[in-house]
C-alpha cells in the first residue's frame, strides 16, 4: 500500500483543528482530546515512534535552578 499525503500542516494545533481524518502528532499534544474522547489513538504497526532528545548548554555558563532541575529530570527519565 502506498501512502500519498493529502496535505501538510505546519503545527500540531493545525493538525488537531483541521478535522481532516488521520494525522501524526506527539502524544503529549493530544492528551486532553484523548481524555475527553474528541480524538482517538489508532493502533498502528511501528508506533509509537520513539525519539532521542539531546540537551546542550555552554560549559562556561551556569544553569539556572529551573533549567538544572529540568536537565536532572531528563537524565532520570533516560
Amino acid at each position: 500500500m502506498t501512502y500519498r499525503p493529502g496535505c501538510e500542516l505546519s503545527t500540531n494545533e493545525a493538525v488537531k483543528q483541521a478535522g481532516l481524518g488521520i494525522g501524526i502528532v506527539p502524544a503529549q499534544t493530544i492528551e486532553l482530546e484523548v481524555e475527553t474522547r474528541r480524538l482517538v489513538i489508532l493502533p498502528v504497526e511501528g508506533f509509537p515512534l520513539n525519539r532521542r532528545w539531546f540537551m546542550l548548554h555552554r560549559k562556561d555558563k551556569r544553569l539556572s535552578g529551573a533549567v538544572g532541575a529540568f536537565r536532572d529530570s531528563l537524565v532520570r527519565e533516560s
